[in-house]
């Protein structure tokens, strides 16, 4: 039963994906620059675990010639520190010439992307403390990429991904462990000296067409530090505006977006300086929420539609609730929905990729594919007056990661999902001028298409537990088999509390002493 209706959902999906948004042969020819006139919208991947290492993205980095080592290393401190400078050099040299290579460009290309942020370490032109055991020389593989990028029209938001005494104490900031960067005026200095360096050095070596967004610094943690880190911003921004006067320069919002809502906002009096071409960055991820991760393929579509959307919105607003110079865009989301990276994960066996599966994916990929690329008119909300107020205009997205080297992380690889087919392709004709909504499925209609139950897709690692029915706590209203179901088995109980009913009355008929009355 569950099986059929797994394939008839299956057929009906991919049916409609042919006829509404799947690849056309119409692929526009490539452009010979990106500076070109921009796209709609932003498409695009990182290039993660390339000039900033982390361990789940490419394990074997971490375990080949570390055998004979207790503890492993788990970040781009440790497997510098445990190889010495010379060889880290050596090891680290390979890995940049072909983590990302020229063919990585022509598959961005031809999955219709238009862009690629690239997260740089903060030793990357040699800033590196007498105490830091890192190594650089990889600036000359991005410049190279740069070059690639440019002939395929591709453009490239480059993000600090990394800061002196780690910024979050993940081990993405190059140092696993303690987050001191923000109590450090030193190492805030150093930062800020670093996004200057960088920004004339993209100026210097003529790539600045290419380079065209500007992050200052990723996912800083600094719950006690706010007022620090919009400092830091403020002298981050005048660093890099400096050398390059019409860059986007972005920030994160800190998973909180509504706490940012006011800064950069040139009408506030709070705001000490005056910016132009700004944005704000959102990371989004559900398999990093134990709430979201055993929710059923229908509830992860509704989340996307309905809650991050409004999370999205938050901000950028006027005081008046008008929209205001900041741009919003999302650097990081994934379809990976219910799995956390882990050691552990990586042991198991790997599970398969069912149909039910595949086709959730390609529904989760287009849901936020949708909602990141959301027009101003996407969005309606009225005032206590009646007045009409409408969405922030999203300008797109950046998915983690274009390639991972374990089978475990698939999700998280789109390049190998464009080529399975669970993430969409914008290819055909006129794509970079249409928002996703006009290419793929609307919200109600994902919705609406998404399976109601966990079979075939939901297994949450590590485990959590998932109600019985297999439905989540979900909407099944319009299911009729389930419908079907829970009335055959109300109906049982029904019969079986008779039967049970009539058993002990024929007992104690049976069992009765004559002199007795029965009752």
């Amino acid at each position: 039963m569950v099986r059929a209706r797994q394939c008839a959902q299956a057929t009906m999906f991919l049916t409609a994906l042919v006829g509404h948004g799947a690849a056309s042969a119409d692929a526009t020819s490539a452009t010979s620059s990106a500076a070109a006139t921009p796209p709609a919208k932003v498409r695009g991947v990182n290039l993660g675990g390339w000039l900033v290492l982390e361990r789940w993205i490419k394990p074997s980095m971490m375990k080949d010639g570390f055998e004979d080592l207790a503890v492993k290393p788990k970040d781009q401190w440790t497997f510098t520190k445990y190889l010495g400078k010379e060889e880290a050099k050596e090891r680290l040299t390979e890995h940049w010439d072909t983590w990302v290579d020229e063919d990585t460009f022509d598959q961005i290309k031809a999955a219709g992307l238009n862009h690629v942020r690239v997260p740089l370490g903060h030793w990357i032109l040699g800033d590196i403390d007498e105490k830091e055991p890192y190594v650089d020389g990889d600036w000359h593989y991005f410049k190279r990429a740069a070059g690639w990028a440019r002939e395929r029209g591709i453009q490239m938001w480059i993000d600090l991904h990394t800061a002196p005494g780690s910024q979050n104490g993940f081990d993405n900031s190059g140092r696993f462990g303690n987050a001191t960067w923000a109590t450090s005026p030193e190492n805030i200095d150093r930062t800020v000296t670093i996004l200057g360096s960088i920004a004339k050095q993209i100026k210097d070596d003529g790539i600045d067409d290419v380079v065209t967004g500007f992050g200052l610094l990723n996912e800083p943690n600094t719950p006690t530090s706010f007022w620090t880190l919009l400092d830091f911003y403020n002298l981050g921004y005048a660093a890099v505006r400096a050398h390059l006067p019409d860059v986007r320069i972005y920030i994160g919002d800190g998973f909180k977006p509504a706490d940012l809502n006011w800064f950069w906002d040139n009408t506030d009096a709070g705001n000490p300086i005056t910016t132009h071409t700004v944005a704000m960055d959102s990371h989004v991820y559900a398999c990093f929420n134990d709430d979201l991760r055993p929710m059923t393929p229908r509830q992860h579509i509704e989340q996307v539609c309905v809650h991050e959307r409004e999370h999205v919105n938050e901000c950028c607003w006027h005081k008046d609730t008008s929209l205001r110079n900041m741009e919003r865009f999302v650097g990081e989301w994934t379809v990976a929905y219910d799995q956390t990276p882990s050691e552990e994960l990586e042991n198991m066996p790997v599970r398969p990729m069912t149909e039910a599966r595949k086709i959730f994916l390609r529904q989760y990929a287009e849901a936020q594919m949708v909602v990141w690329e959301q027009d101003i008119m996407d969005v309606t909300n009225y005032d206590e007056s009646g007045e009409v107020h409408h969405g922030v205009d999203m300008k797109g997205w950046f998915f983690w990661n274009f390639k991972m080297e374990h089978p475990a992380y698939i999700e998280w690889d789109y390049l190998e999902g464009v080529k399975q087919g669970w993430i969409p392709k914008f290819d055909g004709k006129d794509h970079d001028k249409l928002a996703a909504v006009d290419i793929l499925h609307t919200c109600d209609a994902l919705i609406a298409a998404a399976q109601p139950f966990y079979e075939g897709v939901v297994d949450p690692y590590p485990p959590l537990y998932l109600p019985p029915d297999g439905y989540g706590g979900g909407d099944t209203s319009h299911d009729w088999k389930h419908q079907l179901t829970r009335f055959g088995i109300a109906a049982a109980v029904i019969v079986l509390g008779f039967a049970l009913f009539r058993a002990i009355k024929t007992y104690q008929v049976r069992t009765c002493v004559p002199v007795y009355q029965c009752t």
